[in-house]
């Protein structure tokens, strides 16, 4: 078990670069979304609610999309 927790630390530990903070926020992000879209009747939270919208005034309605579309992939070579 302290093999894995080592591993941990060294992605997201203290000592840890920002590039490899974000790439694994990526890949977790991406694991999150395709699970809950696998989901029957809960596609549209990955899309309402992570995704950037497409007008003005969604915008204003959700800004954090602002940052969480960085973070939306539909698929493994969008991630790359």
């Amino acid at each position: 078990m302290s093999f894995f927790r080592t591993e941990i630390d060294k992605l997201l530990g203290k000592n840890a670069s920002t590039l490899t903070r974000l790439i694994v926020i990526n890949i977790i992000v991406f694991l999150f979304a395709n699970i809950i879209t696998r989901i029957p009747g809960c596609a549209f939270i990955v899309d309402d609610y992570l995704a950037l919208p497409g007008s003005f005034k969604g915008l204003l309605f959700r800004p954090w999309t602002l940052f969480t579309y960085m973070f939306v992939h539909e698929e493994p070579m969008h991630i790359i």
